[in-house]
């Protein structure tokens, strides 16, 4: 090999190392997409709508649910339905009801979310009892908690008295809505802060509302 070979061949390893070093002083230098603090939000993207849920028994990961929450507090009832959320990808929402250990008469509700890598929490809970209980149920009315679907930023529970049946074709969609319906009532619960305020009545939309109607009649028109 000549001289002047030998010294293009150091010139091209040269310029190969400099190449190496400007890349990495880039990585070095390129702001960083995780700042290690949370987001001023719980989510991501723009708020959305879910009126719809998942029967427990039809949900993958109700006997994991359901252990992990009996491991928390015993004798808890995970109750219908699981509502996926559109805002968290891999996120759920569920209610709970469990008798207290040391009051026959009071019952503890729980709100939970369970994601797809088997986590959980419960972020709010509650003791209800017959003679102090929603302002739109009856007294003595034996309530459970069912998570029937999610609007903005908030859960929609639906409130009931097991003790009366709405009937077979009845949608869940329509519970709650009139003044002289004191066994259900339609509540929501702020996800960004569901302590501030705690479950609130709401009001479902009247789209989904008439959509539920006509679901009822179509089912009446069935039988």
């Amino acid at each position: 090999m000549t001289k002047q070979q030998q010294a293009n061949l150091l010139l091209v390893g040269f310029i190969g190392l400099l190449a190496i070093a400007c890349v990495v002083a880039l990585q070095l230098t390129k702001p960083s997409t995780d700042s290690g603090e949370a987001d001023e939000t719980p989510y991501a993207g723009e708020p959305a709508k879910n009126f719809a849920f998942i029967m427990p028994d039809a949900w993958k990961y109700f006997k994991n649910a359901n252990k992990d929450i009996q491991a928390l507090t015993p004798n808890q009832q995970l109750n219908f339905g699981v509502v996926e959320s559109q805002n968290d990808s891999g996120m759920y929402y569920f209610a709970t009801s469990a008798p207290v250990s040391d009051n026959n008469t009071q019952s503890l509700h729980g709100i939970y979310t369970y994601t797809s890598d088997y986590q959980f929490e419960r972020i709010y809970k509650l003791t209800t009892d017959p003679a102090k209980n929603f302002s739109g149920l009856r007294t003595g009315a034996n309530v459970v908690l069912h998570a029937i679907g999610h609007d903005d930023y908030k859960l929609i529970i639906l409130a009931q008295d097991v003790d009366v049946s709405p009937g077979r074709c009845t949608d869940v969609y329509t519970l709650g809505r009139e003044s002289d319906d004191i066994a259900r009532e339609m509540l929501s619960l702020d996800l960004t802060n569901p302590y501030a305020k705690g479950l609130e009545p709401y009001r479902v939309p009247d789209d989904t509302y008439q959509a539920a109607l006509a679901r009822q009649q179509t089912c009446a028109e069935s039988l």
